[in-house]
């Protein structure tokens, strides 16, 4: 049986802590603990980050391969959207969507996905013809990770012109 500790960060919060995870079997996170030489958390674990085994490993887990909508299984970018929301704004199934952020838009196809909770908004980056960057702000970076944020980004939807 391979053990290995994977240095990371946990991604329960914005907070980023520091946790080192313990992956056995292949793949089978079986234990975390806070990184003492994390420059911010210091070693420090909250309850979220002390639950990332359970969560990891629950069979009914949302973002596992067996649940998750790929994004690639479609030959397009697809804006998903809470069948609520849809019907809010009168966004139809496979109609173009405009999405705006303080900081650019879009225009991209939408796809109504009903395990979205309304007020919700899923868009997968690496697309050319809607580039999710577009939505950003290069200027808001976590400080540790240097990354932009590209979730709970604030966005508005409307039917595209």
């Amino acid at each position: 049986m391979d053990m290995i500790k994977v240095r990371t960060h946990c991604r329960s919060c914005w907070a980023n802590c520091g946790v080192i995870i313990r992956v056995e079997n292949g793949g089978q996170i079986t234990g975390v603990t806070g990184d003492k030489d994390h420059p911010r958390s210091r070693g420090y674990i909250c309850a979220k980050g002390a639950q990332l085994v359970w969560g990891h490993n629950r069979p009914d887990r949302l973002n596992s391969y067996g649940n998750v909508f790929r994004a690639r299984d479609e030959d397009f970018p697809a804006l998903r959207v809470a069948i609520s929301d849809a019907a809010i704004f009168a966004i139809a199934d496979g109609a173009l969507a405009l999405v705006r952020s303080l900081h650019g838009e879009i225009t991209v196809r939408a796809r109504i996905d009903l395990r979205l909770r309304p007020g919700v908004v899923s868009l997968s980056h690496g697309w050319h013809p809607a580039n999710a960057t577009r939505l950003t702000d290069s200027r808001i970076v976590d400080p540790l990770t240097t990354q932009p944020q590209m979730s709970a980004i604030p966005v508005a939807i409307a039917p595209a012109p």
